[in-house]
């Protein structure tokens, strides 16, 4: 059993995030458009994200950063947490390079602040529920 690292479970666990979160984000937009259009409102404004579409993306978002981890934890097969962990630390990399480069002004602080403190405990979980046994596994192994 080897105790080192593997990028490609990393990395696959960073593009279930991304991926995830994008799609997310132009669906919230989509259907945030829609009811806005409904609504009688002006399609061509700006959306408009109020304090509960916030709170929604974030839960959300989080949870697609649980399934990074998860992905990263069960594609390694060894040290489950600590692939989980490396995708947060991956991620809260790349958020930090957004902030910077491209940071949203509408975004409320606690957004911010919970964005990029919560996304590592998160992709965490994710890992160490990947290396808990589940029932298919406990059949698959051979009984002595």
């Amino acid at each position: 059993m080897t105790r080192t690292l593997r990028p490609w479970p990393i990395m696959a666990g960073l593009l279930v995030d991304l991926v995830g979160s994008l799609l997310l984000g132009v669906g919230y937009s989509i259907v945030k458009v829609g009811m806005d259009a409904g609504a009688g409102g002006d399609i061509t404004d700006q959306i408009a994200l109020t304090t509960t579409d916030y709170m929604v993306t974030s839960v959300f978002g989080l949870l697609f950063v649980v399934a990074g981890g998860y992905v990263a934890g069960r594609m390694a097969g060894v040290r489950s947490t600590v692939h989980g962990l490396c995708v947060g630390l991956a991620i809260l990399a790349l958020s930090i390079v957004i902030e910077v480069l491209a940071p949203d002004p509408e975004a409320p602080m606690w957004f911010n602040i919970v964005s990029m403190i919560a996304v590592v405990p998160a992709a965490t979980i994710g890992g160490r529920l990947a290396g808990k046994p589940t029932q298919a596994n406990l059949a698959a192994e051979p009984r002595a």
